[in-house]
């Protein structure tokens, strides 16, 4: 019977950590207008009602739950994330480093208000 609780808080503790948990070596970027991403594609991983209010210039809208799917329709760049919160950031920059992409950074939206509403570019 502890052989079965304890692995079960164990897997437990693992699912929160996966969550929780920072991923190493991806830092905060600043988000201001104008500011460019030269040599780096940004990724909006938030749902597609909140991006559609408000969008990022220049963004793959790839929100977390699609990223396993259709992250071969990402560039082969290095990555920037645009995340609604830290869980959200941290999951997507797991599942992106999986399949072999590099993350540069992420941004938390909503904390650019100066920011530009431009439709994301989606494929393009």
């Amino acid at each position: 019977m502890t052989v079965v609780m304890t692995a079960l808080v164990m897997f437990v503790l693992y699912h929160i950590l996966y969550r929780i948990w920072p991923v190493h070596s991806v830092h905060k970027v600043p988000m201001t207008p104008g500011k460019s991403f030269t040599g780096r594609a940004v990724v909006d991983t938030r749902d597609y009602q909140i991006s559609y209010k408000d969008p990022y210039p220049q963004a793959y809208c790839l929100p977390l739950a699609y990223l396993k799917r259709h992250a071969g329709e990402l560039p082969d760049q290095p990555l920037v994330l645009i995340s609604t919160n830290e869980v959200e950031k941290n999951m997507a920059a797991r599942v992106l480093r999986k399949k072999g992409f590099t993350i540069e950074g992420y941004a938390i939206a909503g904390e650019c208000e100066e920011c530009s509403k431009v439709p994301c570019m989606a494929g393009s």
